[in-house]
């Protein structure tokens, strides 16, 4: 009983706005759970595909992206199987992270997912890892690509548009994952971590990474950081005002 309250207090923790505020029955919560020691547990904690709407498939795709560097669950016992079964796992040594993912956004078959991963002892406010994330098209089965909703002929003028931005705005952010409050904690996404400016070298261009949260569009530039390994910062924009940009078919798929 007591790690069943626990598992659900990591979930509030991690899903509170994301998963439980958009959730509806094409998703639900799963997890797996080992306690370490007195101090430290692993908890691996995913919003996915409900189980009983048979959409394995589409779940061995998000799990397989949001777990990516840290389990293959193709392998260990981080798997969707042990998932499905709210399952507690004997500790082992490959059990040294926690992770909680979330679904940030879905609308006409779009599903965007992201994950946020912490070491199992680790008591920081802020994750020192970039976030796994996936954007999947159910209605067409495919996974999507940031040139899936860029128009390819304005990818430049796009790429000068969030360059522009983060230099007007002096935008310095980690692109990293942290708790943002207490009451309830909230995970969410960099965009009101800072450091200080002599930290990142901006590079313009944009990497391959991107995902939705609400009515919000996050896309990474290229960067390089004195403290992190990381290789981007990101940057977020209201979806109203991407319409310019964006393929007239995905902005139907978005409801404009």
């Amino acid at each position: 009983m007591k790690t069943t309250i626990r598992i659900l207090l990591f979930a509030a923790v991690f899903f509170y706005k994301s998963a439980f505020a958009q959730t509806d029955s094409t998703l639900a919560t799963y997890f797996v759970h080992s306690k370490l020691d007195d101090e430290c547990s692993a908890d691996v904690v995913m919003t996915l595909f409900n189980k009983n709407i048979n959409y394995d498939r589409f779940n061995d795709v998000v799990l397989d992206h949001l777990l990516k560097g840290f389990y293959d669950p193709q392998k260990s016992s981080v798997n969707l199987e042990n998932l499905y079964q709210n399952k507690t796992l004997e500790p082992t040594t490959e059990l040294i992270f926690t992770i909680g993912g979330s679904c940030q956004f879905h609308k006409n078959g779009v599903y965007s997912f992201i994950a946020c991963t912490y070491n199992v002892c680790e008591k920081n406010q802020r994750s020192n890892f970039e976030p796994n994330m996936i954007t999947i098209d159910i209605n067409n089965q495919k996974i999507l690509k940031l040139e899936d909703f860029i128009d390819p002929l304005k990818r430049d003028s796009f790429e000068n548009y969030v360059y522009y931005t983060i230099n007007r705005y002096h935008i310095k952010n980690v692109p990293t994952c942290y708790f943002a409050s207490t009451n309830p904690m909230l995970v969410k996404s960099s965009n009101n971590v800072t450091t200080k400016g002599d930290t990142i070298i901006l590079q313009k261009g944009l990497t391959n990474r991107f995902y939705l949260s609400d009515d919000k569009f996050y896309v990474y530039n290229k960067a390089s950081h004195r403290d992190y390994t990381f290789n981007s910062i990101e940057v977020m924009f209201q979806l109203y005002y991407m319409k310019y940009f964006m393929r007239p078919e995905m902005l139907k798929r978005l409801g404009f």
